[in-house]
């Protein structure tokens, strides 16, 4: 074709359309635009736009009709021979349809069968990693002119810069959706972790467990099967069609669907045929195919490198078990894993808890009867003021806060303070806020209902509900929680309590009676303490002296504990030597009067005449010293990579994944959560990685 001078007009015309080009909204109707606008000038048939997307396993062709009226797009692989042969050329290029089929292999799949001569058209994209060439065609025998190549220059300028644009949106679209998919994950990754985790009973998180998992995966049943020594526990969801009925069941390992998948490393998708050899032994099996269940995904359960089972999800159809859907299952099995510990725990921590209390309320009666009630003992200033504080205040029913170190008596003079009051004919309950768990000291303060939460089979009333027309000895009040002083506050003030789990209001009557050996003060001052509550402890204070402050008490003192532990061994011990009397005055008694009466118990123990064996070279280094508990193992700053990655493998998998919170990686590490995501991510380490290749694999 040969430019003519009336062909100006055309390429004017192309100019003044191309405000149109930003216009378009997607390739189809651009490809109509350029055919409409090219006409006067470069005339074609056909129009080709090859893009290679590299993250997709194909590249695609959109090609216009010869009427501009139908555009498609189809998808070609990727692999192909030769294409990169044709994203690499630099300039616009004439061929015969020979040619081009002979330079460029990919067009045998590229171009249609009535195609004659083609330009060629490279299109510089501005997206990095994006490939893109147009492919101008016509099926007549008229070949392209080569003077026709600087308004092409022109033209491709207009459509790469749009072809540009909308690479950029779709990048853009696919970040969005990428981002939304993983904000989805997240969130189901969250919901379903604190469902699993706010549980401590095992077949009740499972039956919660089961809800989401229905609600967000579409998985009809849902079960567990937990090593148990030689046996397996199984359980089975009751929010589901499968049922095991009610109670737990045990089988024997040799029989059960985990030991059947052992090693249980990764995931494992169990079909129908399988599924029916193992029904005949493995119960939870058997219900899931009475449920109409075809296939089943079971997933380990793994704490800290060791199985604890496999959580078994099942379903009618395998397409149900996409990769995303198994990837997100995994990692919901993390979080189970740990609830299923705690739970376990908990059932332990528990059953001690109460053997301890029972075997306390026996040795206190026993304790009763043998010593007939506690006797302050002393005649210095400071414990007469002691005594003269508790007359005044013993007769009111005003709260009273004893204040003193370890072992100068707070306890017994809190049973004086009872025993003075109006109170007396009640027994005295206490309880000590350091030795109850978080977990148990509210519901052991203030009681729970039958069915409050998992575990709780019966009604249960707290201290506060026992020492109602009592005292109340709220013994080391400073190491109450945070969150249940508001509780403790309001009780207080209103004279009344409500059970956990409970609707109604019980009245109480109650004199509290605390103690601590913390400055409460300085703990208010730094925000551990509420000052509220403070305030409404510290109505009338009481100060210990320690013993060291009274030291003309230790004679009296260590007389009367000789006489008490003599008298329960059965010895005849009738005098202290002055020269131990000496030596038991020049101590500094850390652990005041208790570390006396126990120093006073061994000398009895040691004796063997009727005088106390009390020398002072028997005890020297016997005291109990403070062990300091190794550092908590730091995150490396200035080490290599290797002894980093080593070091955040080693909390993440102990941690169980877990990596915010007082318990998880970051928090053991000694480093805020971002500062290890940020140095995670640096290191292309994740916690799904590390959790997966716990089995021995290094991530």
């Amino acid at each position: 074709m040969r430019m003519k001078t009336h062909d100006a007009s055309g390429v004017d015309a192309v100019l003044a359309a191309s405000h149109l080009f930003p216009l378009q909204k997607n390739i189809p109707e651009l490809l109509r635009l350029l055919k409409f606008c090219c006409t006067p000038l470069l005339p074609f048939e056909r129009v080709l736009l090859m893009i290679e997307t590299p993250l997709q396993e194909h590249a695609r062709i959109y090609s216009l009709d010869t009427t501009a009226t139908s555009c498609d797009c189809t998808p070609i692989d990727r692999l192909l021979e030769g294409k990169y042969a044709l994203f690499r050329q630099q300039e616009p290029a004439i061929f015969t349809k020979e040619r081009f089929l002979e330079a460029f292999q990919v067009a045998k799949r590229v171009i249609p069968q009535d195609a004659r001569h083609i330009l060629l058209l490279p299109l510089p994209v501005e997206v990095p990693g994006y490939y893109a060439v147009l492919m101008v065609i016509r099926t007549s025998e008229q070949a392209f002119d080569t003077q026709a190549l600087p308004f092409c220059r022109l033209l491709r300028g207009f459509v790469t810069a749009q072809v540009s644009q909308f690479l950029q949106q779709e990048e853009a679209q696919l970040e969005r959706d990428a981002l939304r998919k993983e904000r989805d994950q997240l969130n189901i990754l969250v919901a379903v972790t604190n469902v699993a985790m706010s549980s401590l009973h095992t077949q009740a998180m499972l039956d919660m467990l089961a809800l989401d998992i229905r609600r967000f995966f579409a998985l009809h049943d849902v079960g567990l099967e937990l090593f148990d020594g030689e046996q397996v526990l199984v359980l089975c969801a009751k929010s589901g069609q499968a049922s095991l009925g009610t109670g737990e069941r045990r089988i024997a390992r040799t029989a059960s669907l985990c030991q059947a998948l052992a090693p249980l490393e990764s995931p494992h998708i169990l079909q129908h045929a399988q599924l029916v050899d193992m029904a005949a032994h493995d119960p939870l099996v058997a219900n899931f195919l009475a449920a109409n269940n075809r296939v089943v995904c079971a997933i380990p359960l793994i704490f800290q490198e060791n199985v604890l089972g496999v959580l078994a999800l099942a379903h009618t159809a395998i397409e149900s078990f996409t990769r995303d859907a198994v990837s997100l299952l995994l990692q919901i099995g993390h979080a189970v894993a740990l609830a299923v510990r705690n739970a376990t725990e908990y059932a332990s921590v528990r059953l001690k808890a109460e053997r301890l209390f029972e075997e306390n309320a026996y040795l206190s009666s026993e304790i009763a009867q043998q010593w007939g009630g506690g006797t302050i003992i002393g005649q210095s200033p400071a414990i007469e003021h002691v005594l003269y504080q508790v007359s005044m205040v013993a007769k009111s029913d005003s709260t009273v806060l004893l204040l003193g170190e370890t072992g100068t008596g707070k306890e017994m003079v809190a049973e004086a303070i009872h025993m003075a009051s109006q109170r007396k004919e009640q027994r005295m309950v206490k309880i000590n806020c350091a030795a109850v768990p978080e977990t148990l000291l509210e519901s052991e303060l203030f009681g729970y209902e039958k069915g409050a939460f998992t575990g709780a089979n019966r009604q249960h009333k707290g201290r506060f509900e026992i020492a109602n027309g009592s005292t109340l000895l709220l013994d080391e009040v400073g190491d109450m929680p945070l969150a249940l002083q508001p509780k403790l506050l309001r009780i207080l003030q209103s004279r009344e309590l409500e059970r956990l789990g409970g609707q109604s209001v019980i009245p109480i009557d109650v004199r509290l009676v605390a103690a601590t050996n913390q400055d409460l003060l300085a703990m208010v001052q730094q925000k551990r303490f509420r000052d509220d509550l403070y305030y409404r402890l510290n109505v009338f204070p009481i100060r210990l002296p320690p013993l060291r402050e009274r030291r003309e008490d230790i004679p009296l003192l260590a007389l009367h504990f000789m006489q008490e532990h003599a008298k329960r061994m059965k010895k005849t011990i009738t005098s202290i030597p002055q020269s131990g009397i000496d030596w038991l005055c020049s101590q500094p008694w850390p652990g005041n009067v208790r570390e006396l009466a126990n120093v006073i118990e061994r000398a009895v123990i040691l004796t063997q005449g009727t005088s106390l064996c009390l020398d002072g070279s028997v005890f020297q280094g016997q005291r109990v010293q403070t062990v300091q508990e190794p550092d908590a193992p730091r995150l490396p700053k200035k080490e290599s990579d290797e002894a980093m990655i080593k070091a955040i493998t080693h909390a993440v998998r102990v941690c169980n994944g877990v990596i915010a919170g007082s318990r998880g990686a970051a928090a053991m590490l000694g480093v805020n959560r971002t500062t290890l995501n940020s140095r995670m991510k640096r290191l292309g380490l994740t916690v799904q990685n590390i959790l997966q290749s716990r089995m021995g694999d290094t991530p």
